[in-house]
């Protein structure tokens, strides 16, 4: 990856409930937790303009309603490279992966849907097999996106020895995940190493898998559906390539299915793509898919939701989450700060609007 994209990020869940939009059982006691306790430090943090802090209403960006963001920070040499993120119990819990190969679970204070701390967090080790941890190679620990399906489920996908590896982590148990197996995902093997798959999401019926930069053509990069199959073993999709279209600079590195909602779709998906030009500008933006056209063989064309440039207070952002809340689709996005001063950890979280 390129400078400010960077390390690399990981994925799994160690925590997991249901697809993001879907709220988990209750929240189990600390001491049944896994992992161990993280101290972070949140402050308020925004990416308006000033003449939106001061106007009455909430500012909007895009379709996008600003509600709440904070950046985070901790004395732990672990905490930060947050590469992707889901929201579980109706949004009171963030459970994130890093690009060094860990998990974090954030517990998020909330005033009704609206974010207004985060009081703790866990941290441990992500899993590539049942009861071994990620080692330290690079080319074995390079996860970068997760994607949860059923109840207990999810997709990691890794870059450098590109895979998806199919995890199971019933709620109920709280524990690192089980490795169901590989997917079997056509033509990922040659991707170049870096430029593997970046934004994975479920939309209640299907996996969408998209590639960072593999070419499948002009402004096209290689992208790839999963449906469930009849026959297949457990959590094993069948896999086939689409294309997706780029423009501009852009490219994705995070993806969410949207939950059903006022603004949501059950089947669409939130695509968050980055800017990068060096050595110092970034941008984000999140677009949106139309999930009747995720299909094998797909030629996919996202259409604009938000943009965030420069002077806006912008990094890089990586991780995508939707969920619903009291009838509003809520959009959750963070930062990975490379573990570098000069970068930081942010989460900011929208109302989708139209």
């Amino acid at each position: 990856m390129r400078s400010i994209r960077l390390v690399a990020l990981v994925a799994l869940v160690a925590v997991l409930s249901a697809w993001p939009g879907h709220d988990g059982p209750p929240r189990a006691d600390a001491q049944q937790l896994p992992g161990e306790a993280i101290a972070i430090a949140a402050a308020p943090a925004d990416p308006l303009l000033d003449d939106e802090r001061q106007a009455p209403r909430p500012a909007r960006i895009g379709k996008l309603r600003f509600a709440s963001g904070f950046a985070m920070k901790s004395p732990d040499s672990r905490f930060g490279g947050v590469s992707g993120i889901a929201m579980l119990e109706g949004g009171r819990t963030a459970l994130v992966v890093t690009d060094a190969g860990d998990w974090m679970a954030w517990t998020l204070r909330r005033d009704g849907c609206q974010l207004v701390g985060i009081d703790s967090g866990r941290i441990g080790r992500l899993a590539d097999e049942p009861g071994r941890p990620l080692g330290t190679r690079k080319r074995d620990s390079d996860a970068e996106e997760i994607a949860c399906l059923w109840p207990g489920q999810c997709l990691v996908a890794y870059e450098r020895r590109h895979r998806i590896m199919a995890i199971a982590n019933p709620w109920e148990k709280l524990r690192p995940g089980t490795l169901l197996g590989p997917q079997a995902v056509p033509d990922l093997a040659s991707a170049p190493a870096n430029d593997g798959i970046e934004a994975m999401a479920w939309t209640g019926d299907r996996a969408l898998a998209l590639a960072e930069g593999m070419p499948a053509g002009p402004d096209r990069i290689a992208g790839w559906v999963g449906t469930p199959c009849a026959g297949c073993a457990p959590a094993r999709l069948d896999w086939q390539r689409l294309a997706y279209a780029v423009d501009a600079g852009f490219k994705p590195t995070g993806a969410t299915g949207l939950p059903a909602g006022r603004a949501g779709g059950s089947g669409d998906v939130l695509v968050l793509e980055r800017r990068f030009k060096p050595p110092v500008f970034v941008a984000a933006r999140i677009r949106r898919l139309d999930g009747s056209r995720i299909v094998a063989g797909g030629d996919l064309q996202a259409s604009p939701v938000a943009e965030l440039w420069p002077p806006r207070r912008v990094d890089n952002f990586e991780g995508i989450a939707a969920w619903s809340c009291n009838g509003s689709t809520h959009v959750a996005i963070v930062s990975d700060d490379n573990f570098s001063p000069l970068q930081e950890t942010l989460l900011y979280e929208f109302v989708l609007e139209e």
